[in-house]
């Protein structure tokens, strides 16, 4: 029986995530907009003169860089230099999140933020846990600042820097789509109060700092760090959603482009976390991401798969000859063919379905703890659920078929030996 129940547990953990890989939707669901573009004041009358050349229709709403105190790092003497990515997020008002929710036709919730609390949209596919913005070591808080991420930062000052965050709540949710591998780009919404304070800091840094940056390039940004414990410039402070008729979209992407040429140094943090994002390439990137999960998910599977079903071939053989003894036993005793032949199916089946019905049970708590873990909507819940069922069945019919072949091996080998 423990044979049966560690193999069933095994597989029901690695089926978790594979039917997850099985629902995700496809990469075109993912991303509800023709292009995301995420833009700094200096080049809007650039941005408008696009908006103004082709038949476009457009949201503008006011963003921030966000960024986490996560990722690797290492301490040299006082100071603490990043190694890794940290988090790079979109922060948002309470009033975007509503608008992003409505321009969707989706129901927003009432938030009531207060300083220091936040409420997190998680952008990313099913596939995938909502975890905690803040995920380096064992901190369950989420550190944050406004602005890009640091390159170093002294370790006397982290908590000046990055500030603790409550999240009152969160969600799964495309509200402008997976824009990458679904670890960056997440939506956190801020108090209106606390993020006008942000955004007014960053837009007066920008103002100032750009075009020394402009001018000198990665050489003003170098002679900054060594003057400040900041960055140059924090990055864009305008969001834009772009819908374009699809005649005009090879046109208005190459006319945009110049949002990723012109700011190179804000994919220094992370090259996945860009300044433009075309639905196109996106399609992409996120086909590509799920291909790879579902492959990576499905071998998993696979192979522990036939790794029990080996188990479960030695358990039987070890046992074959036992059963054959206890068959003799019964011929000698006038047992009908028939009535022996069911006997031994009830030694073979019953323990995998033992099993299988308290694997039925884990399944159920195993899911509902998903959906809570993945922040799974109702339309989530149900998919997953269907597929469940189904992979539950196949699973169960595939034990069956070898159990079946198993006890046929077993029973010719009875006849032998009679």
């Amino acid at each position: 029986m423990l044979c049966w129940s560690y193999i069933y547990a095994c597989f029901l953990f690695e089926g978790v995530p594979l039917i997850g890989a099985v629902i995700t939707p496809q990469a075109s669901d993912q991303l509800p907009y023709d292009i995301v573009s995420m833009v700094y004041d200096q080049d809007m009358d650039r941005v408008k003169a696009v908006m103004d050349t082709y038949d476009v229709d457009v949201q503008i709403y006011p963003m921030v860089r966000v960024s986490s105190i996560s990722g690797n790092s290492s301490l040299q003497q006082d100071e603490r230099s990043v190694n890794t990515e940290q988090g790079a997020y979109i922060g948002i008002t309470e009033d975007t999140y509503r608008s992003l929710k409505e321009a969707l036709g989706e129901k927003s919730k009432d938030l009531d933020l207060k300083d220091g609390e936040i409420y997190t949209v998680y952008q990313q596919n099913v596939s995938m846990p909502s975890r905690s913005l803040d995920y380096s070591g064992s901190r369950t808080g989420n550190y944050l600042r406004f602005g890009q991420p640091l390159f170093y930062y002294s370790v006397d000052r982290k908590h000046e820097l990055f500030q603790g965050h409550k999240e009152t709540g969160r969600e799964r949710d495309l509200l402008i789509g997976m824009l990458g591998e679904g670890e960056q780009e997440h939506l956190v919404v801020f108090s209106d109060e606390e993020f006008e304070r942000g955004y007014t800091k960053i837009r007066e840094k920008n103002e100032e700092n750009l075009p020394i940056l402009r001018e000198k390039e990665e050489l003003a940004w170098e002679q900054y760090l060594m003057e400040h414990e900041d960055n140059l410039t924090d990055g864009p402070t305008n969001l834009i959603l772009w819908d374009v008729p699809k005649e005009q979209y090879d046109d208005v992407v190459l006319a945009l482009s110049f949002l990723e040429e012109d700011h190179p140094i804000d994919r220094l943090f992370d090259e996945r976390v860009g300044n433009l994002y075309p639905k196109d390439q996106m399609i992409t990137t996120v086909r590509e991401f799920n291909v790879g999960d579902m492959a990576i998910q499905a071998v998993a599977a696979a192979l522990l798969f036939v790794f029990g079903l080996f188990q479960i071939y030695s358990k039987t053989e070890s046992e074959a000859a036992a059963i054959r003894e206890q068959d003799l036993f019964l011929l000698r005793l006038g047992m009908k063919e028939k009535e022996r032949k069911r006997l031994m199916h009830r030694q073979i089946h019953k323990p995998f379905w033992i099993s299988a019905a308290a694997g039925v049970v884990v399944e159920a708590v195993f899911a509902l703890l998903t959906f809570e873990n993945r922040s799974y909507q109702p339309d989530d819940i149900l998919r997953y659920t269907i597929a469940a069922v189904v992979f539950t069945i196949f699973y169960y019919l595939l034990w069956e078929i070898w159990l079946t072949y198993m006890e046929r091996k077993i029973w010719k080998g009875m006849g032998k030996q009679k």
